[in-house]
């Protein structure tokens, strides 16, 4: 098989890396990368919930929210808007051993960047008045944490654990404290104490010259005199003697449970890698022996998870899983099993093979971005431990196998040392009566990020940002990415998969694959912006291809035209399903070969119908992309749709469909969709209805497959570590063969009927018992082809794209009713849901629906100032640049608009079009699509969350 990798294929590597101690003990770390003209500040202080005393709980998170909140000569409400005027993201998070604070921008702008870090950290005024307005705020956030199943499991897990040590705390912070001991006084004596130059680290990370970092940071900090923080002694409790069982009752229609083992802290670095070993074979990926023996084959889980969680004083292997709450029994009895196997049997040695390959690809691929090196390099930083982070790959590569298999033997032996379940009331206990006090206290820490692996737990803003993007799909989703990251690579971030789809225009070309020329555009030739090179194959499969070295890495994005929209009105849920199928069986890999042939080289592949088209994503290392090529093309137009992994499949879905309640905002999302687009495709859900996923067959998928899966109406953007022309020859070896099938529904099957808007206002009310209300308020707007389209995309970023936004601003900020106040337009061909997502106390819902329809009120009736116009415009310009900085989501992005119809040259006109908006064409969108008496309302929560007297 030839290999296509480019001449930079040979991977990863820290160095050149500089680091500067300054007199007064700050710490600067540099990392120059010049793959991208991007750039990432990040602030690290050695201080999380770990140095808090009791009546401080949640301090440190607390702290984090308002620092931000105003300086000597940056009023309330500034600096976000400083950084989002120059297209600047930025965000916070805390985590239990520490705090961190990024900008990521164009390189250009690092400059303003590092200087707003340095009048925010010396100079924030923490006003009286800004704790009292963000306290409300982070009370609301408690409420969200205590609404989301794997916060409240996690915080239950945590006070049985780390009984006696802080780390039993929740992150956020206990309600009482949070509303009655922590003061203006109390903060301003954790902040002197702690931010100080001896406990901060500063990484830069990107496009950069160290030496012009190194002078500006000393010139902004250098007069800072020299303090150290206080030695914290804290010494991890020994493990219980007998097993911790804890449970909690919660209105969820599924049962969760977390299973830990206490293991080792970051002081025992070798061993931590080593089971992170462990935890790829245990549990990391579809072809663990957890995932394998409870999902893949018996479907008794819906998720499961397992791997090394690594803190400053201690750590733990857990053992995470969502399942049917009747099933809890055969679920511990069956991780038990698999985890007594991995004890006592010898790993053989192609899987352990196949652990390290997984494990080094997802450590690459966490640290492939500027954002992505940023939060490794400072999480090892912060603990003077970047010496043991430059070894990661090469500790991966040669632990000992004999070492891994003694790990597990010492490490998890026994039933485990804490166990903790959540499910509906009503269950009875396993293993032991239901424990009160600690473990039954209001929570609030942010569980460990969910996907593949397990990371420290983190919270802050981060989780609101990521609430968004995977509403909006024009900018980001989430939703069946290749997996993330775990061990090492498991840091606060999962890497996310962008919806780039692909145009059907034009008939296949005659003869042989058919290059056409480079396209050069705005920014030919420079990294960022790579020369793309196309081609159109016999049989009419459009290829684009573009370059990026230095990566070790490459991203694939297939559109397929088998979106959710192409779903029968009673087989919804058949283009998912189909989807899913694809990796479980071809003619030529059986069963389970497909997955493990793809892990054994490091590779991914994910799925997602999304409403207009079906995805394929994959990643892989660059060595391997002619292999991870051929499995592509072998589960494109090879599936059997076998019917006994179609039982499992189809238990899967349906358990997932069950679970959607449980997640508030996947709830409202989902009636909001419902309530807007009535009958409409648009209007279902991607994984379908429960009756209708009942009744498909794999007949009905494969007559699905035969319909949709033709060449013709399918992009393959190719974008990595790679040599185009190599790489264009092997995609004509492995796709070039396929001919449309019989069935295919031919140059006519991209257009259907466009959604018409409501005739009057619309609601809808899932009644649950919530702790908060979910609000969605929106209207239907246009699709990617009209005129409308981008002005809606600004007026989107106008209400809800950033903290400079009127929601956040008026919402958050001043009425202090919401921790998440967002608005978010996805991109749909025939017309996408303009949506304000507010998660608030459900008492206040009608007060925050008549704030939502006064801003849309004044911007219809006055406009938007010029000045919100252009901070719009660099905001969503900034968003989008960072969000290329991956290969899988430049693949995505090509493949996306090229599929869309609008070309994937769209992919460097969109900044253009976004500067050529006037406010005159904001106005007018606006007084076109967001009439009040064609809103829709959704609203998941208790039965107060009915708004009265609102004008919706």
């Amino acid at each position: 098989m030839s290999r296509i990798v480019g001449r930079s294929a040979a991977g990863h590597t820290w160095d050149p890396l500089v680091v500067e101690r300054l007199a007064n003990g700050l710490t600067v770390v540099i990392k120059e990368d010049h793959t991208a003209p991007l750039a990432v500040t990040d602030v690290w202080f050695g201080v999380g919930s770990r140095q808090e005393s009791e009546t401080q709980s949640g301090m440190a998170h607390f702290l984090e929210h308002v620092l931000f909140k105003g300086t000597a000569t940056r009023g309330p409400g500034r600096i976000a808007a400083e950084i989002e005027a120059f297209g600047g993201r930025t965000n916070a998070g805390t985590s239990v051993d520490y705090t961190h604070y990024y900008i990521a921008c164009e390189s250009r702008q690092i400059g303003k960047a590092l200087d707003i870090h340095a009048d925010v950290f010396r100079h924030s005024t923490l006003a009286p008045e800004a704790i009292e307005a963000e306290r409300s705020v982070i009370l609301e956030e408690i409420k969200r944490a205590q609404d989301t199943p794997t916060r409240v499991l996690w915080d239950t897990l945590g006070a049985a654990v780390f009984a006696g040590h802080p780390y039993d705390r929740p992150t956020l912070g206990r309600p009482e404290t949070v509303r009655d001991t922590i003061t203006p006084a109390a903060m301003r004596e954790f902040f002197s104490t702690w931010y100080v130059p001896g406990n901060m680290v500063i990484v830069v990370v990107g496009d950069v010259r160290p030496a012009e970092i190194v002078d500006q940071v000393r010139a902004l900090y250098d007069d800072l005199p020299a303090r150290l923080p206080p030695a914290v002694a804290l010494t991890a409790a020994p493990p219980p003697s007998t097993r911790r069982v804890v449970r909690r009752e919660m209105p969820v229609d599924r049962g969760y449970l977390q299973l830990a083992w206490k293991t080792v802290p970051h002081a025992r670095f070798e061993e931590a890698i080593g089971l992170d070993l462990v935890g790829v074979v245990a549990g990391t990926g579809r072809t663990s022996r957890l995932s394998v023996a409870l999902k893949e084959k018996t479907a008794l889980v819906s998720q499961i998870s397992a791997g090394q969680l690594t803190l400053v004083d201690d750590g733990l292997f857990l053992v995470r899983a969502e399942f049917d709450p009747g099933e809890e029994e055969r679920v511990i009895a069956a991780i038990q099993a698999e985890l007594a196997r991995l004890r006592d049997e010898p790993i053989p040695a192609a899987e352990l093979e196949k652990a390290r390959d997984y494990l080094e690809t997802l450590y690459l691929r966490s640290v492939e971005t500027a954002e992505g090196k940023s939060e490794v390099l400072g999480n090892a930083a912060v603990r003077a431990a970047l010496d043991e982070e430059k070894r990661v790959l090469e500790l991966i590569r040669t632990y000992p196998a004999e070492r891994v298999q003694e790990l597990a033997q010492r490490f998890l032996s026994g039933e485990g040392h804490a166990l903790a379940i959540l499910g509906p009331a009503g269950r009875a206990s396993h293993g032991g009566a239901p424990t009160s006090g600690a473990a039954s206290a209001p929570t609030g820490a942010a569980s460990p990020p969910t996907g593949a692996g397990v990371g420290a737990p983190a919270s802050g803003q981060d989780s609101a940002r990521a609430s968004a993007q995977a509403a909006d799909a024009a900018d980001a989703t989430a939703a069946h990415a290749p997996a993330t990251a775990a061990g090492p690579a498991a840091r606060s971030r999962l890497e996310a998969s962008f919806p780039v789809a692909a145009s059907a225009s034009g008939q296949p070309a005659a003869g042989p694959a058919q290059a056409e020329a480079p396209v050069q555009g705005p920014a030919a030739g420079s990294p960022f912006r790579p020369e793309i090179r196309t081609a159109r194959l016999a049989n009419g499969l459009r290829v684009i291809l573009a370059q990026v070295p230095g990566t070790g890495l490459v991203g694939a994005c297939l559109a397929i035209d088998a979106g959710s929209r192409r779903d029968p009105p009673d087989r919804t849920g058949l283009s998912n399903l189909t989807g899913e199928m694809l990796l479980k069986g071809t003619a030529r890999r059986e069963g389970l070969h497909t997955l493990w042939d793809l892990e054994s080289i490091g590779a991914e592949i994910g799925h997602a119908a999304e409403p207009d088209l079906l995805r394929l994503g994959l990643s892989a290392p660059a060595r391997r992309a002619a292999e991870a090529l051929e499995i592509l093309a072998d589960v494109t137009f090879g599936p059997t749709f076998p019917a006994a992994a179609f039982e499992i499949e189809r238990r899967q879905v349906l358990a997932r469909l069950r679970a959607l309640p449980d997640n508030m905002f996947e709830n409202t999302w989902r009636l909001f969709h419902e309530t807007l687009y009535g009958s409409h495709p648009y209007g279902n859900h991607a994984l379908g209805r429960v009756a209708d996923v009942e009744r498909l067959t794999p007949a009905d998928l494969a007559a699905f497959h035969a319909e949709g899966f033709d060449p013709a109406r399918m992009v393959l953007a190719l974008v990595g570590d790679l040599n185009p022309d190599t790489a264009l020859a092997e995609i004509e070896r492995q796709f070039g063969g396929h001919r449309p099938p019989a069935a295919a529904r031919g140059p006519a099957a991209h257009s259907f009927p466009a959604p018409t808007p409501p005739a009057a206002c619309r609601r809808a009310h899932d009644r649950r018992w919530k702790a908060q209300a979910m609000v969605c308020l929106g209207w239907l707007g246009p699709g990617i082809g009209h005129p409308d389209y981008v002005p809606m995309k600004v007026l989107s970023a106008i209400c809800g794209g950033g903290m400079g936004a009127r929601l956040f601003q008026k919402v958050r900020n001043q009425a202090g009713l919401a921790y998440m106040a967002q608005a978010v337009f996805p991109t749909r061909l025939a017309g996408g849901p303009f949506c304000a997502i507010i998660g608030t106390d459900p008492g206040a819902v009608g007060r925050v629906c008549d704030l939502v329809l006064a801003e849309i009120d004044d911007l219809t009736s006055s406009g938007p100032t010029e000045e919100e116009r252009e901070r719009a415009v660099a905001y969503l310009g900034g968003q989008f640049a960072l969000d290329h900085a991956a290969s899988l989501r430049q693949a995505h992005f090509l493949a996306w608009f090229e599929w869309l119809g609008v070309g994937f040259g769209y992919d460097r006109l969109y900044p253009d079009l976004l500067r050529a908006v006037t406010t005159a064409d904001l106005q007018r969108a606006a007084r076109t699509w967001l009439t009040p008496e064609r809103a829709v309302l959704a609203v998941t929560g208790p039965d107060q969350a009915t708004p009265r007297g609102s004008s919706t």
